[in-house]
């Protein structure tokens, strides 16, 4: 195994070095027809440069059949066609085994996940709750301290819950390993999952992708104190304002099977919810992390799920984790504040919110 990995990386670093062998590597990977061919090394990561040079090629032709070759990521073809739409192909054929990074955190040596100084504690004497059902103090939000503006919503969380743990979010900019690490996953899933409709709802913004690092930080954190349970929140979370009541009457009848635990989503209209009693459905449709449980029974499956960095964390398609949505929304996410996630704004309406039921 070990010499068939030095073999692959062997032709790879001599194709990169030597343009007029690119044929031969074509028909290594099935194909032979090179006329339009282009190629781009982009020396083991997408760059922001890279990325703009391709969108570039591939905006001023109208007929297309392009190779981009990564040396450490992606092999794929992209043939474009006069309607601006791309053609779908076998990907099969056209991949190496680099397609994706097994572990990418490993790939771009993201050392902030691991990086417990960046959680700390926030007590208050005063709060409503000194502690909770299930979840007791383990309870996070997570907050760029570059974002002064959104101090308060942590203030207010710490006036229900007397101890929370403040985490330092981790930003897609913040160094260089994490923006190479962000510029792979936006080419990956914006462009290798649309064009062969692979997780075409997953898609990546650079605030995603902070997100679930940050997740990940507490998710090792959470793995390395033996903590049995977490509730996590945004730094953008809304209050119910009958929100005491409310988590003690949905915390003692969690369904007994469940992993994670929505406390609050955005739930698409016209889909039937199946209630599995009478204070939580099953997720159908049923988008948002500002404020999620994940049980002591998968912290590890959803460790793993996020560490692939293949999708945001409210894609829920195909996994196999069990979540359940509480029928009242304990907490939303304030919609007149701007997201750093999501590119479109959103209103309290679309979700069928009242805000005046929550603390703003």
């Amino acid at each position: 195994m070990m010499i068939l990995i030095f073999i692959v990386k062997y032709i790879m670093l001599f194709i990169s070095s030597n343009f007029k062998n690119l044929n031969n590597y074509y028909k290594m990977i099935g194909l032979n027809e090179t006329k339009y061919m282009i190629y781009i090394n982009s020396n083991y990561y997408i760059s922001k440069s890279k990325i703009n040079e391709f969108n570039k090629i591939v905006d001023e032709n109208d007929n297309l059949n392009l190779i981009f070759f990564d040396n450490k990521t992606i092999v794929c073809k992209i043939i474009k066609i006069k309607n601006n739409k791309y053609k779908n192909v076998d990907y099969n054929l056209f991949f190496t085994k680099y397609q994706y990074v097994e572990n990418p955190l490993n790939l771009f040596n993201i050392d902030q996940v691991h990086d417990f100084t960046r959680i700390n504690k926030l007590s208050n004497d005063d709060a409503k709750l000194e502690k909770i059902p299930i979840f007791e103090n383990n309870i996070f939000i997570i907050h760029r301290k570059k974002d002064i503006e959104r101090e308060k919503y942590i203030y207010e969380l710490n006036k229900l819950f007397k101890n929370i743990n403040v985490v330092d979010g981790i930003s897609y900019d913040e160094n260089e390993n994490i923006m190479n690490l962000t510029s792979y996953c936006l080419y990956r899933n914006h462009i290798v999952n649309e064009l062969y409709e692979m997780n075409k709802h997953s898609h990546f913004t650079m605030g995603a992708i902070g997100l679930v690092l940050s997740n990940i930080l507490v998710l090792n954190y959470a793995i390395s104190n033996n903590l049995k349970n977490i509730l996590i929140f945004e730094d953008d979370v809304l209050i119910n304002k009958k929100a005491e009541e409310l988590l003690f009457k949905y915390l003692n009848n969690i369904p007994k099977n469940t992993q994670i635990l929505l406390l609050g989503c955005k739930q698409r209209n016209n889909v039937k919810l199946e209630y599995v009693n009478d204070y939580f459905y099953k997720e159908n449709y049923s988008w948002g992390t500002h404020s999620y449980g994940i049980l002591e029974n998968s912290l590890n499956d959803v460790k793993n799920k996020y560490d692939k960095l293949n999708c945001s964390l409210d894609y829920y398609r195909n996994d196999k984790i069990i979540r359940y949505v509480s029928k009242e929304n304990i907490f939303i996410t304030d919609c007149d504040l701007k997201s750093s996630i999501q590119v479109n704004q959103e209103k309290f309406e679309d979700w069928k919110w009242n805000k005046n039921m929550f603390i703003l």
